[in-house]
C-alpha cells in the first residue's frame, strides 16, 4: 500500500507542483558568512488559508547564472528492497564531474588569522608563515576506480617571492609533486597527476615554504601566505559512477557543500524534531565544519541549481535507512522512521566520539608533552606560536601560593638575530622569557620554570610556546635556512600540584558538558523560524567536551524574552541586558522628549457664603506642581543595599558589581549564569546582528579556549569576535571531608578568596581562645589577691 501510494505521488508530482504552492514554512539556517547570502526577495502575499513561506537564507544563484524556480526532483519512496550500487542512474545527470572536496583534518580551524593554519573566510584555508603544514582528508567511495589526478585551487599573497616559495604535496605518505607559488589575485587551479589515491580515506599533506620579497622578521611572517579554495580542491568524479551507499552519499554531499550549496533535509509535518536535530548533528560531523542547513517540506519550490545530495525523512511502518537516486541525479539518503522510532544511523552517518580531543593531565605527577598530544615542536618561522591544550579535573582548585612546574627541554640554532626571544605562557600570561640570541647551536639542559598554580583553571588550560626572531637585516629577504630555529622536545614535563576537591562558581564547567540536545528556546518563540534555526544550529555544532557530571542546559533568549533571565542578587535589570546586545534600543524605545513649558495659569478669586474670598496666586511656567513620590519608606533599604555592595567590593577586592561592569559595554551576545541556585542553567542573550550558526560557533570556541580569568559568570561577545568576562568570585565550596591532609590547602583557598574575611575570622577565633584562659585566671585567683 505504501509502495502504491509513493508511486502515485511520483507520477502526479509535476502537476502537484504546478497546482499548489508551498503549504509549510521553509526554515533555512544562514551561513557562517552573512555577506554570502543573497538578500531576500519581498514576500508575496499569501493566498487565503495558506501559511506564508519563510526564507531566512535563500540559496545563492551560481555566478553568471539566472535564478530560476524549479520543482525538486522526485524521490523513490518505495519501501521495498534497497537500491544497490549497480542501479542505473537516470539520464538527467549533469554531464560535468562532481568535485569531491578536501576536508581539514583538524577538528577546529581558527577563523582569526594566525601563523600556521586558519580559515579567515568560509572554504578559504590559509597557510601563513615561512613554513606552514596542513593535513586534509579526502574520502573516495569503494567500487570506483580512484581518480588519476589531484586538483588544488591556490592563490598567494603578493608578498610571496615565487623563486623561493613552493608547496610540497604528499598523498598517503607518497610524494605527489611540488608546486611553485606564483599565483596572485584570483585562485588558479593546479593539477597533480598521481596514482596514490585509494578508495576510502586519503590523507593529503601540504607543506608550504614561503619567502617574503622584501622584508624579514615577525611582521614579514604574517605577510606571506597561501590560500586553498576548498570548494574547488579535490578530485573530479563522474556523477554516474557515484555508488548508492554511505560513502557515495558522503562524496555527493561533500560536492554539494563544496560549491556553496546547503545541506537539504526534507521533512513532513509528522517528523520528530529530535530526529531532525540528530541528523543535522551527524551530517555536520561528517563534513567537518558548519555547513548551511535547510529544512524544507516535500515538493517545496526551490530556487538555484539542483542539489547533488539531500536527506529525506519519511514516515513509514518500519524504520530503515537507504541511499537512492533522485530523478534529477541527486544522491538521496532516505531515512524512514516510525514516529519517533528511527533506524540505526551509525553506518550511514557515523558519529564522532562524544569527548573532544583534549588530553587530561593528572595532578600530582609530571606529565610529558607527548602525553598531551604534542611531539617534538619545531619552529622555523620568524614568528611562531604553538598552543598545547590540557584538561584539569573540574574539582581541582588552588587559589593560594602553591607552585606548579614546567620543565622545558629545548634547543635553538646559533647565530639567531639579536633580540630573539622565546616566551612560555600559561593561559595567555607569560611565565618565563628566554633569550635565543646567545649560547645557541645545541640542546640546552632541562630548565625548571616555576609558576603559581593559581594561574591554572579547572577544565581546559593552554600552554603556549611563542617565538619571535627579528630579521637580520629586517629590510632584506630572509636568508634560506637548512637548520631548525627552535626545537622543544616532547620529553618536557608539566607538573601540577594536587588539590582538595573544591569548586568555585564557574559557568565554563557547565559549558563543557553542553551538547546540542541541551539547548532550549522559550516556549513563546520555540515554534518560530528564528527558534527553529537556533535549535538546529546549536544541535549541529555543540558536543559535550566532558561526559562526567550533571547535565547542563543552555537557554537562548532574544529581545522579547530577555526578562526570563534570572539575575540572582546582582541588581541587573532587563533594560541593562537589552542595552548590552541592543546598543540602540534605549533611543528606539524611549526617545528623548524635550519638555514643553506649561501655559501660565491666571489668578482667581471666589466668594464664599460668609463673604470671605479664597484666592490663588498665578502659577509660574517653570514652577513644578507635580506630586513628588514619597520614597522615604524605601530609603533605608536602598542605603543598606548600597552599603552591602560596597562592603562586598571591599572584602573581595578582585570583583566589581555586574551593574558597573555592563556600563558602556555592548556586543553581539551575552552569556550569563547569575543564579547560584541553578548552577547548571546558562542563559544566552542573542543580539540581532549575528546569525545563529555563527553564534553557535562562537560559543563553542569560547568554551574550548583556555582563559586567564577563571570562575566566570558573565561573558560578552564583542563586535570584533572577542569575549570579555566578569566574575563574581563566589565562595569556594569543599566537596570532601576536612582532614589533616587537606586542611592547609582548604584554608589557603579561603584565605586567598577573601584575605580580609579570613583575617577577621582568625582574629575572632584568637579572641575566643583567650576567654577560657581569662576565666581560668579569674576562677583560680586567691581571695584577697590583687593580681
Amino acid at each position: 500500500m505504501n509502495a502504491l501510494r509513493a508511486f502515485a505521488i511520483v507520477l502526479l508530482m509535476p502537476s502537484l507542483v504546478s497546482a499548489q504552492a508551498t503549504d509549510t514554512p521553509q526554515i533555512q539556517l544562514q551561513p557562517m558568512d552573512p555577506q554570502q547570502v543573497a538578500p531576500a526577495a519581498p514576500d508575496a502575499p499569501a493566498a487565503p488559508g495558506e501559511e506564508p513561506r519563510i526564507d531566512l537564507a535563500p540559496p545563492v544563484p551560481e555566478a553568471g547564472g539566472t535564478q530560476t524556480v524549479a520543482p525538486p526532483e522526485p524521490m523513490d519512496r518505495d519501501v521495498g528492497a534497497p537500491a544497490t550500487p549497480t542501479e542505473a542512474p537516470t539520464q538527467s545527470l549533469p554531464p560535468a564531474g562532481w568535485m569531491i572536496a578536501l576536508t581539514p583534518a583538524a577538528q577546529t580551524v581558527p577563523t582569526e588569522v594566525r601563523i600556521g593554519i586558519s580559515m579567515p573566510a568560509p572554504r578559504q584555508f590559509r597557510l601563513s608563515g615561512e613554513n606552514a603544514n596542513a593535513d586534509f582528508l579526502l574520502t573516495l567511495p569503494d567500487g570506483v576506480a580512484p581518480p588519476s589526478d589531484l586538483r588544488l585551487a591556490l592563490r598567494s599573497s603578493v608578498n610571496v617571492l615565487p623563486e623561493a616559495s613552493t608547496l610540497a604535496v604528499r598523498i598517503n605518505d607518497t610524494d605527489a609533486g611540488t608546486i611553485t607559488l606564483d599565483t596572485f589575485g584570483e585562485f588558479s587551479e593546479k593539477i597533480l597527476p598521481t596514482a596514490a589515491l585509494v578508495a576510502g580515506v586519503n590523507r593529503i599533506s601540504l607543506r608550504a615554504v614561503q619567502s617574503h620579497r622584501i622584508f624579514c622578521g615577525p611582521e614579514a611572517s604574517f605577510g606571506v601566505w597561501t590560500e586553498v579554495d576548498l570548494g574547488n580542491s579535490g578530485v573530479l568524479m563522474d556523477p554516474a559512477q557515484v555508488p548508492l551507499n554511505a560513502q557515495g552519499f558522503l562524496a555527493a554531499m561533500q560536492s554539494q557543500v563544496a560549491r556553496g550549496g546547503a545541506v537539504e533535509i526534507v521533512v513532513d509535518d509528522a517528523t520528530d524534531v529530535g530526529l531532525i536535530r540528530d541528523v543535522a548533528s551527524r551530517i555536520t560531523d561528517m563534513l567537518g565544519g558548519a555547513p548551511r542547513l535547510e529544512v524544507m517540506p516535500f515538493y517545496a519550490m526551490q530556487a538555484g541549481p539542483e542539489a547533488r545530495a539531500r536527506i529525506a525523512l519519511i514516515n513509514a511502518p518500519l524504520p530503515k535507512a537507504s541511499v537512492r537516486r533522485g530523478a534529477g541525479g541527486a544522491v538521496v539518503l532516505q531515512i524512514e522512521h516510525a514516529g519517533k522510532e528511527a533506524p540505526d544511523l551509525s553506518m550511514m552517518l557515523p558519529e564522532r566520539p562524544s569527548e573532544w580531543g583534549v588530553p587530561a593531565l593528572t595532578p600530582g605527577r609530571p606529565t610529558l608533552l607527548a602525553e598531551l598530544g604534542a611531539g617534538d615542536v619545531l619552529a622555523n618561522t620568524h614568528y611562531f606560536r604553538k598552543d598545547i591544550d590540557f584538561l584539569l579535573p573540574e574539582d581541582w582548585l588552588l587559589l593560594a601560593s602553591q607552585k606548579a612546574e614546567f620543565t622545558l627541554h629545548y634547543g635553538f640554532s646559533g647565530g639567531l638575530a639579536e633580540g630573539a626571544l622565546l616566551l612560555v605562557k600559561i593561559n595567555g600570561e607569560t611565565i618565563r622569557l628566554l633569550p635565543l640570541d646567545r649560547d645557541g647551536g645545541q640542546v640546552q639542559p632541562p630548565l625548571d620554570i616555576i609558576f603559581r598554580a593559581n594561574r591554572l583553571n579547572p577544565g581546559i588550560n593552554t600552554l603556549t610556546l611563542e617565538m619571535s626572531v627579528p630579521g637580520d637585516p629586517a629590510d632584506l629577504p630572509c636568508t634560506p635556512r637548512s637548520t631548525d630555529m627552535l626545537v622543544v622536545l616532547s620529553d618536557s614535563t608539566l607538573n601540577v600540584p594536587p588539590s582538595p576537591k573544591m569548586q568555585q562558581a564557574d559557568m565554563s564547567r557547565s559549558l563543557s558538558r553542553l551538547g546540542g540536545a541541551d539547548v532550549s528556546i522559550p516556549s513563546q518563540v520555540a515554534a518560530s523560524p528564528a527558534g527553529s534555526a537556533a535549535l538546529l544550529a546549536f544541535a549541529a555544532l555543540l558536543r559535550p567536551l566532558v561526559t562526567d557530571g550533571s547535565k547542563a542546559n543552555l537557554y537562548v533568549v532574544g529581545l522579547d524574552t530577555v526578562g526570563l533571565v534570572p539575575t540572582g542578587e546582582t541588581g541587573v535589570t532587563r533594560r541593562m541586558l537589552q542595552n548590552a546586545v541592543y546598543p540602540a534600543l534605549e533611543a528606539t524605545i524611549a526617545p528623548a522628549v524635550t519638555p514643553q513649558a506649561p501655559p501660565e495659569t491666571p489668578g482667581y478669586s471666589l466668594a464664599t457664603a460668609d463673604g470671605v474670598s479664597a484666592t490663588a496666586d498665578p502659577v509660574a511656567p517653570d514652577q513644578d506642581v507635580s506630586p513628588q513620590p514619597d520614597s522615604g519608606a524605601f530609603a533605608p533599604y536602598s542605603w543598606a543595599v548600597r552599603k552591602l555592595d560596597d562592603m562586598r567590593t571591599f572584602l573581595i577586592s578582585d570583583t566589581i558589581p555586574l551593574v558597573d561592569w555592563l556600563t558602556d559595554k555592548s556586543g553581539q551576545a551575552l552569556l550569563l549564569q547569575l543564579d547560584p541556585e541553578t548552577p547548571d542553567d546558562i542563559w544566552l542573550v542573542a543580539g540581532p546582528n549575528i546569525t545563529m550558526t555563527e553564534l553557535a560557533r562562537q560559543v563553542d570556541e569560547f568554551r574550548r579556549s583556555g582563559r586567564s580569568q577563571a570562575h566566570v559568570q558573565a561573558a560578552l561577545l564583542q563586535g570584533d569576535g572577542t569575549w570579555v568576562t566578569w566574575s563574581e568570585m563566589r565562595r569556594p565550596v569543599l566537596l570532601e571531608a576536612l582532614s589533616p591532609s587537606n586542611i592547609r590547602a582548604v584554608l589557603g583557598n579561603y584565605a586567598s578568596w577573601s584575605p580580609l574575611i579570613f583575617m577577621s575570622l582568625t582574629l575572632f577565633l584568637a579572641l575566643l581562645s583567650v576567654i577560657p584562659a581569662l576565666l581560668f585566671v579569674l576562677m583560680t585567683r586567691r581571695s584577697g589577691s590583687r593580681t
